[in-house]
């Protein structure tokens, strides 16, 4: 019989600040992540999720990071306050940092890390501004981090996948 594996993804929020509840001793160490990282790819876990919230956890991975290793990351898009110029341009800036953080790795995919600012939008330059920078290469996929399926089923009805 053949077993099944399912795919899991490693989360960096603790690599690159103290994070958790039950945290008590701070940020992940390097040669621990190393470890960490060695692991999991030694039994073929090698999808990471990472945020440019999460301190210097970007920078971490892509020190430690090989080319077979994907990289999923979240950004905040801004808030409805910016015009659309601005916005383009704050997104476009994120991913480039967070390109540049994970040390020029094309992005298995990029998140919205607060998906209500993309249903409130009245218009698509958001929406655009991503598509625009998959389309030069920067991920492969764009996606949101959903916290209850209401924000996915919304969004589905805006920007029809």
């Amino acid at each position: 019989m053949k077993v099944k594996h399912r795919k899991l993804v490693i989360g960096s929020a603790q690599w690159g600040m103290d994070y958790g509840i039950s945290n008590s001793k701070g940020k992940t160490d390097i040669d621990e992540i190393a470890k960490i990282l060695s692991t999991a790819n030694k039994h073929g876990i090698n999808t990471l999720g990472t945020a440019s919230a999460y301190g210097d956890a970007e920078k971490i991975i892509g020190k430690l990071c090989n080319s077979n290793n994907e990289i999923i990351t979240k950004i905040g898009i801004g808030n409805q306050n910016q015009n659309s110029k601005q916005l383009r341009y704050d997104i476009q800036n994120k991913i480039n940092k967070s390109y540049t953080d994970l040390g020029g790795k094309i992005l298995e995919g990029v998140l919205i890390h607060d998906p209500d600012n993309l249903e409130y939008c009245k218009h698509s330059y958001k929406w655009d501004a991503l598509k625009d920078m998959k389309e030069e290469g920067y991920m492969k996929k764009i996606g949101i981090s959903a916290y209850d399926p209401s924000q996915a089923e919304k969004l589905v009805q805006i920007y029809k996948p």
